[in-house]
């Protein structure tokens, strides 16, 4: 699904394992963590309905979401898979930035 190696993936798991210890979750002890390769994001959020359609915004129906227990124990699925029939910018009519104006 990604291009990261298993390895990558697992360290990933590691960090936001970390970032984890640090996370405002009032709700769940399920937290979020992202970032783009090479940067560090110690922003953390609970996976909610809002979350997922931000991401699907954001990054698009192909977007790679890894959820972890551990970092053996990991599952993969596209934003398309978490939150199917999602809105974003191609579903506004006159959007110049999807209609390239």
């Amino acid at each position: 699904m990604t291009n990261l190696t298993l390895d990558e993936k697992k360290a990933l798991i590691r960090m936001a394992l970390e970032a984890r210890e640090q996370a405002y979750v009032p709700y769940s002890d399920i937290a979020v963590v992202g970032s783009r390769r090479g940067e560090v994001n110690k922003q953390i959020t609970s996976p909610c309905g809002v979350c997922r359609q931000a991401l699907f915004e954001f990054g698009g129906p192909e977007l790679n979401v890894i959820m972890a227990k551990t970092p053996d124990d990991f599952i993969e699925r596209s934003m398309d898979e978490l939150l199917p029939f999602g809105f974003g910018p191609s579903n506004v009519a006159g959007n110049s930035a999807v209609e390239g104006k």
